[in-house]
């Protein structure tokens, strides 16, 4: 790697919202908790309603299916703890606190009103972040008890929930090559998750609601190609684990055009790249993070794996940290 890959750190000074990035981030994924949150009673209800209605009728089955959905949403309400209110967040600050990973989720703090958190929804390349670097930024507790931290050369506020230190227990070490390919693997398996996950309770709709095996396959096969073209823009991250292996890891200077955000956090991003030489590049990023672009804002920089050829498509992001993106380079 030509340079030593560097990123901005949060200010201690200023609220945690008071970042535009993070701002958007925490309102986008706010609002999809409160869908899921208003969603759950209703699936869940709506079975009851159905039998009182007509106990055998042909109304019961979708609603069935409907209360396996409600399942699944106060699943993930429950495990995914939430985040602190906006009123707190737009008045509290970071703190830096030195951390230690111990086992699959735990995390110990050096910190003297946190002294350890389960992240259990936060990815693994996040927590291999904290791994490689031993520290974490902490904000919390709130009046309600809830805690959010964020990692090294990330803008994500993760929803963490506050532990008393425990028992020594080894500490789990990681280097930049490993926080890299994970972040590779984990960005490359979601979009082909979501569909299969997608495909899966469709067709366990169909296979209750639908007696012909014609209709059947139609409704899955529908359904499968929808999700397909709604997160289609996220295959791209299939290739990267490929393309961070192309070559070495070079700095380039850059500059992105203005962009608006998907409801998911991704942005079709169009820029251009200075290569060492002078040389300027157009890329194309199709499915680029919120995350990434507001730390390329603010460096103006951005590594390429390998070398950006016209016509070729490359790895590019800060290697070491949970931000990468495939880039179309003309």
């Amino acid at each position: 790697m030509s340079d030593t890959v560097t990123v901005p750190e949060p200010r201690l000074d200023q609220p945690v919202l008071a970042d535009p990035a993070t701002n958007q981030l925490f309102s986008l994924v706010w609002q999809a908790r409160w869908r899921v949150l208003i969603m759950a009673p209703i699936s869940l209800l709506l079975p009851f309603g159905a039998y009182a209605l007509d106990p055998v009728g042909s109304i019961l089955r979708p609603a069935v299916v409907s209360g396996v959905f409600g399942l699944m949403a106060v699943a993930y309400l429950v495990l995914v703890p939430a985040r602190p209110d906006r009123e707190f967040l737009g008045r509290s600050p970071w703190r830096e606190a030195p951390a230690t990973v111990v086992g699959a989720t735990r995390i110990e703090l050096d910190d003297p009103l946190v002294p350890a958190v389960r992240a259990m929804s936060m990815p693994s390349p996040y927590r291999a972040v904290v791994a490689r670097t031993g520290r974490i930024w902490v904000t919390g507790p709130d009046r309600r008890g809830r805690v959010a931290v964020r990692v090294e050369g990330s803008r994500v506020i993760h929803p963490v929930r506050p532990l008393d230190r425990g028992r020594s227990r080894q500490a789990v070490h990681r280097d930049q090559a490993t926080v890299t390919h994970r972040t590779a693997r984990w960005m490359a398996t979601t979009p082909v998750a979501m569909v299969l996950a997608m495909t899966g309770v469709y067709g366990l709709f169909s296979s209750i609601t639908v007696t012909r095996l014609v209709s059947f396959v139609f409704v899955v096969g529908s359904m499968t190609v929808l999700w397909c073209a709604m997160v289609g823009h996220r295959f791209a991250w299939c290739r990267l684990p490929r393309l961070i292996r192309a070559g070495e890891w070079a700095r380039v200077d850059v500059q992105v055009s203005p962009w608006d955000a998907r409801r998911d956090l991704t942005v079709d991003a169009h820029g251009l790249i200075r290569l060492a030489d002078g040389t300027v590049r157009s890329i194309r990023m199709r499915a680029a993070t919120v995350d990434l672009l507001a730390t390329i804002a603010e460096t103006g920089v951005l590594w390429v794996a390998g070398e950006p050829t016209p016509g070729r498509t490359v790895a590019v992001g800060f290697p070491g940290y949970p931000l990468l993106a495939s880039a179309r380079v003309s």
